[in-house]
């Protein structure tokens, strides 16, 4: 992660505004085994998702360390109990105008495949921000 940071600072801005995504370990890891079920699969521990997985636990980490003005973190607990207020603290960070998000029917417009890792439903968007009932 201090990398990929320093390419942004030297390549792309000198002011990123970087939102993480947080989630405990046990809730996102509980997730990835269901979705291995749901789709045949018992394979995930030792896989290169949980090392994915891992490795970004590991970043969200490394950047709550740097007590940066560049990150928001975002706990998607939050996010699923108090949509409008994280919505308008992003739009906030990011410096948008705040908007009135319609978040009563949610349309996900570009489906993407996971069928090659045969893992469908990987990015699933639902209809309203809900957790799925594991």
């Amino acid at each position: 992660m201090p990398a990929n940071i320093g390419m942004i600072l030297e390549f792309v801005t000198d002011k990123p505004k970087i939102i993480c995504s947080v989630r405990d370990y046990n809730s996102v890891r509980s997730s990835y085994e269901q979705l291995f079920l749901r789709n045949n699969r018992d394979d995930f521990s030792g896989s290169l998702y949980e090392t994915e997985m891992n490795r970004n636990i590991y970043g969200v980490e490394y950047a709550k360390s740097l007590d940066s003005e560049m990150f928001l973190f975002v706990d998607y607990d939050e996010l699923v109990d108090d949509t409008k207020a994280q919505l308008s603290k992003i739009d906030t960070f990011i410096g948008l105008d705040e908007f009135s998000y319609d978040l009563n029917c949610i349309e996900n417009k570009h489906q993407e495949s996971w069928s090659v890792d045969k893992l469908d439903g990987m990015h699933d968007v639902r209809e309203t921000v809900s957790r799925r009932h594991l």
